[in-house]
């Protein structure tokens, strides 16, 4: 089983020659300054003990499905050994850790850091051609919100609407609040209301940081969709952080 302490000794060498990346929990690094997206690199335990898996990440705070704060990005690629021909992250390896450095530092950082504000990470996982099979209609529409394309997310919002007007309850408790808060998208979309969608944003990324380790490295500024401003009628919704 892979342990915090083989973790925390693996990734010191990488640390010390990134400042900007931090251990956020016992298997997640994090770059600094991490806005409402976080860049992460996550060192996975699997079933097998000697064995890990290595990913990066672009995860948002602000997943409406992501009630308990626990989830990584849909926007990810896994991290591999420099020489193909080695099989996988393996801690008995006496090469593993010398790679795990070149590895991060080829597959990971330079994908990473050059995406240096929420804006760049947004349109970077929105485009991203590796990613497209794994985002739900619900994801673009977020992402799309967030970005302030608001066009494009009523034109998404328009092929799911029927469904989440429904009002369905679930008998798995655990899908409710992300269908409920989805629900919520519609109307303040359609008014064209941007302070009450970015409060929306702003709402669920505090109840998802609720007892995640994660979340209190977060370093917030404004979501793309502030950077216009909003109309002087608009008013904030009852829910505002």
């Amino acid at each position: 089983m892979t342990t915090a302490k083989q973790i925390k000794t693996l990734v010191a060498p990488l640390l010390e020659r990134h400042p900007d990346l931090v251990l956020a929990d016992f298997c997640t690094l994090r770059f600094q300054p991490t806005g409402h997206v976080a860049r992460e690199i996550l060192i996975n335990r699997t079933s097998v003990p000697d064995l890990f898996k290595l990913h990066w990440f672009l995860s948002e705070s602000f997943d409406p499905s992501d009630s308990r704060g626990m989830t990584y990005g849909r926007c990810s690629s896994g991290i591999h050994r420099s020489e193909p021909r080695v099989r996988g992250w393996v801690w008995s390896d006496p090469t593993m850790a010398e790679d795990f450095v070149i590895s991060c530092e080829r597959e990971a950082i330079p994908v990473m850091r050059p995406l240096d504000t929420d804006r760049k990470r947004l349109e970077f996982a929105r485009d991203r051609p590796e990613s497209q099979p794994y985002y739900p209609p619900e994801w673009r529409l977020v992402n799309a919100i967030a970005l302030g394309n608001l066009d494009d997310a009523r034109a998404i919002w328009t092929g799911i609407e029927a469904y989440y007007a429904a009002g369905h309850v679930f008998a798995d408790p655990f899908f409710q609040p992300r269908y409920d808060r989805i629900r919520r998208i519609g109307k303040p979309l359609m008014a064209d209301d941007r302070r009450t969608l970015t409060d929306l944003l702003y709402t669920w990324e505090t109840e998802n940081a609720v007892g995640c380790k994660r979340a209190a490295l977060r370093t917030p500024g404004a979501f793309p969709i502030e950077e216009a401003g909003f109309h002087a009628e608009e008013t904030p919704a009852d829910d505002t952080p």
